[in-house]
């Protein structure tokens, strides 16, 4: 799917907005549209939060024309999540990169860089971090995607990352890799307004190897649930959603916890969600949710 909007914002450039409901809303003659983005939130492995920084810094010190940098190259703010969980049988780390703005552009998040970086979406409705200046490098962070259709609507304006391309392709399968929730998933959560929040859990079918097998010798089936890469984002027109998600049996918010909780480890879900008079999440019948047809 290719976007419909194009917008050009750089710390405080116009632009044209998408809609809730994906369609473009046009400013009135004069009139400054705001920017839109409040966070965008990259969720993954150190590890691979390391290679990017690793590569970047490569890239940084031997520029190329037109090619793009990677923000893990001049960002240390990531922050790490031990796991312990029976359901997994092993320690596992998950990890969040959070990048805030203010309403004209300008990146808040410090970053190991002498400017100061502000965003916009480029001609190829790419979301994109610059300082201003003629020799700027230019930090991709996601491509902004506005709905084609009515049911497109449903999940859509969305940042989706390169890795959502192949997510919604038919066939798709979630891996130990990529996950089954993406930028779609994301957009749906953000504008219901019965979801109270962002669950960017995959859900998975796995062998149950701990169980007993049945008298045919056949394992029984349980659903894994996981916190794989991802790539997200808040509105300024859109109310806060706390983000969360369960790796194993171990729940987590990672950002825009209420009552100003940090970000971290839910000790006990059911009475988190009591507190808050907020619903279990529920474990989707197939992910992705929003799957490109075949």
């Amino acid at each position: 799917m290719r976007l419909l909007l194009s917008l050009v914002l750089a710390c405080g450039a116009g632009a044209v907005l998408a809609a809730p409901g994906g369609e473009a809303a046009e400013p009135a003659q004069g009139e400054r549209e705001a920017w839109p983005f409040r966070y965008v939130l990259k969720i993954d492995t150190p590890y691979f939060f390391n290679i990017r920084a690793m590569r970047g810094r490569k890239k940084l010190a031997n520029p190329v024309s037109g090619q793009t940098q990677e923000i893990e190259a001049i960002s240390d703010r990531v922050r790490t999540y031990v796991v312990e969980t029976r359901q997994l049988e092993r320690e596992e780390v998950i990890s969040t990169l959070l990048l805030e703005f203010d309403r004209e552009g300008k990146l808040l998040t410090p970053v190991d860089w002498p400017r100061k970086l502000g965003g916009r979406l480029d001609d190829e409705d790419e979301l994109v971090l610059e300082d201003g200046s003629a020799r700027s490098p230019v930090f991709a962070l996601g491509s902004w995607l506005t709905a084609t259709d009515k049911a497109s609507s449903r999940y859509a304006p969305a940042l989706c990352s390169s890795e959502d391309e192949q997510r919604y392709a038919p066939g798709f399968v979630p891996s130990t890799v990529s996950g089954g929730f993406g930028c779609r998933e994301w957009s749906f959560y953000q504008q219901n307004a019965r979801l109270p929040y962002i669950d960017v859990t995959t859900y998975q079918l796995e062998t149950d190897r701990t169980a007993k097998p049945d008298r045919r010798g056949r394992l029984p089936q349980r659903v894994l649930a996981t916190i794989k890469p991802s790539l997200g984002w808040g509105r300024f027109d859109q109310p806060p959603k706390p983000v969360i998600g369960k790796h194993g049996d171990s729940w987590f918010c990672l950002h825009d916890c209420p009552d100003g909780d940090l970000p971290g480890y839910i000790p006990n879900m059911k009475s988190w969600l009591a507190r808050h008079k907020w619903p279990a999440p529920a474990v989707p019948k197939s992910m992705p949710v929003f799957p490109d047809k075949a």
